[in-house]
């Protein structure tokens, strides 16, 4: 069996410790049998991988060692999700606008417990943030779809969409929540007043019902 580990962070890191963190991680994580891709930039830390329990076990002890405090989840598989190891660093960790800005000012956590009593509201305006690919699988009803091919163009997306929505409650969703993080800081900078996101968007609300 084998043990996944999601995780990705906003926060800002010196380049020169970007470095330093890529170098400790690839000699650990290929001590330890893990395979996947990690991307580390000076905004933060995004990753996936894969490998034994106990290996995942101290990869999680080293990343918070290393000052990540990372959004985590935890899945298992009967075979290896990956091919090789990957430990890059790029300008973001999720590419936007390919700034590398810090995603700060974000929107407002909405709780999965809370989400579906919150959208039903008349004042909310729900943003579908994922590509065309995801949405045609299902959408909450309501929902605005971006039909954007790639994350890149969901910010041309708000800038001739949604611009007439910046004094409506805007609620967005997304697979995992990282790129709503991104995308709710720049509606904010623009002048969005009221961004609200799904905490750790549609994986962590399809898990909660199960609980």
């Amino acid at each position: 069996m084998h043990k996944i580990l999601s995780f990705y962070e906003f926060n800002t890191f010196d380049f020169l410790d970007v470095k330093e963190n890529q170098k400790i991680l690839t000699v650990n994580c290929k001590e330890l049998g893990i395979k996947g891709t990690i991307i580390l930039s000076e905004e933060g830390i995004n990753g996936t991988v894969s490998g034994n329990e106990q290996s995942i076990d101290k990869l999680s002890l080293l990343l918070s060692s290393l000052g990540y405090k990372a959004n985590i989840k935890i899945s298992f598989s009967e075979s290896d999700a990956f091919k090789r190891l990957k430990v890059k660093i790029q300008s973001e960790i999720v590419t936007f606008d390919g700034l590398g800005k810090f995603a700060s000012n974000t929107g407002d956590f909405i709780d999965p417990k809370d989400w579906d009593n919150f959208i039903n509201n008349d004042d909310v305006q729900l943003v579908d943030v994922r590509n065309f690919y995801e949405t045609v699988i299902g959408k909450f009803p309501n929902s605005i779809d971006p039909k954007t091919e790639t994350f890149t163009d969901f910010k041309e997306f708000i800038e001739s969409e949604l611009g007439n929505l910046k004094d409506k409650k805007i609620a967005m969703y997304c697979t995992g929540g990282i790129r709503c993080e991104k995308a709710s800081s720049y509606m904010k900078d623009i002048g969005f007043k009221e961004v609200f996101q799904l905490r750790g968007g549609i994986i962590n609300y399809l898990n909660s019902l199960d609980k």
